[in-house]
């Protein structure tokens, strides 16, 4: 890696002892150096050498993390890169630091320096990971792996994803959530394409005012006209209820007659006990009869006809097969 000029650097990083794990990475034995820009940056940057050089990573990186929060300097994210790899063993973490250093950059010599990075930490994360090329429509919508939460959110269109069964979901404002499986192979390029679909709006409702026409105020309105009503038809409520009125006439006409013969015997000095408890269990018989036909001519209409004979091939009942 290309060495910083001394007078442009007065804040440079020392070596770290695991410097040789990325096989020369580190150059002339410097995690990297970087402009002492904010106030309390560059005395982060120093603990953070100074904890790098005791081997105590952790708190080489959460030094680097403050750092950055305070003076956006983007070597700090390049020694983050380096130092979550060494320090972690976390490719993918580290990855995640070395892009956003490359996206960061500006200057040829950081870019290469990028690239390097970037090249040394794919190799071991090739081994476990694939790379997944998301397409959103549209763009600016909010792109989750697996899991719709803080950590599943994705913050690039190009990211390294553990291999085996993944699920994209995506959400954007006015457009219906979508989601999309796949499944990624380690060392291998994935692409996907997910287009959500536009929510559409729906009208509010509005309730027309009435407009009056000064005309007409204070005059009556016209009467509103009744409902037509459909005919009722003589079906085979009718006839059921003249078929029971019928008979109930015709059992106390029965009934009648077996009183009056009853009192003929009776006036003959004979016994008038048979005909006459018939005559009275015939008359209660006979107005039983008389009152269910009232009661069935006036309720049953065909309606309620049909719905008690189940419908058959000539239509919905039997008042369809029975003409009047």
């Amino acid at each position: 890696m290309h060495r910083p000029p001394a007078p442009r650097v007065p804040h440079r990083l020392l070596a770290i002892s695991l410097a040789w794990t990325l096989g020369g990475l580190l150059a002339a034995g410097e995690v990297r150096a970087q402009a002492s820009v904010g106030a309390d940056a560059p005395a982060l940057a120093l603990q953070a050498e100074r904890d790098a050089k005791a081997g105590r990573y952790e708190a080489a990186i959460g030094a680097y993390e403050r750092a950055w929060e305070l003076s956006p300097d983007p070597a700090y994210l390049y020694n983050l890169g380096v130092l979550v790899l060494l320090g972690r063993d976390d490719p993918e973490a580290a990855w995640g630091f070395a892009s956003r250093y490359a996206d960061a950059v500006r200057s040829e010599e950081g870019r290469r320096d990028a690239r390097v990075l970037l090249k040394r930490i794919e190799e071991p994360l090739a081994r476990t990971h694939g790379f997944l090329v998301l397409s959103v429509t549209p763009p600016g919508a909010e792109v989750y792996l697996d899991r719709v939460t803080t950590a599943g959110r994705l913050q690039r269109s190009e990211v390294w994803v553990r291999a085996g069964s993944h699920r994209i979901l995506a959400e954007a404002q006015g457009f219906e959530p979508g989601d999309r499986a796949l499944e990624v192979r380690a060392g291998s390029r994935t692409d996907v394409r997910l287009d959500l679909t536009p929510r559409v709006a729906r009208a509010p409702v509005e309730n027309p005012v009435p407009t009056v026409d000064p005309m007409k105020v204070g005059t009556r309105p016209p009467p509103t006209p009744a409902p037509a009503t459909a005919p009722r038809r003589k079906g085979l409520g009718h006839r059921l209820g003249w078929g029971l009125m019928g008979t109930g006439l015709g059992v106390g006409a029965v009934a009648t007659v077996l009183y009056g013969l009853s009192w003929a015997r009776q006036q003959d000095g004979k016994d008038p006990f048979p005909m006459g408890y018939w005559a009275y269990a015939l008359w209660g018989v006979g107005g039983a009869l008389l009152i269910s036909g009232i009661t069935v001519y006036v309720e049953l209409d065909d309606t309620h006809a049909a719905s008690l004979v189940p419908a058959g091939p000539g239509g919905p009942g039997l008042t369809a097969m029975i003409p009047w």
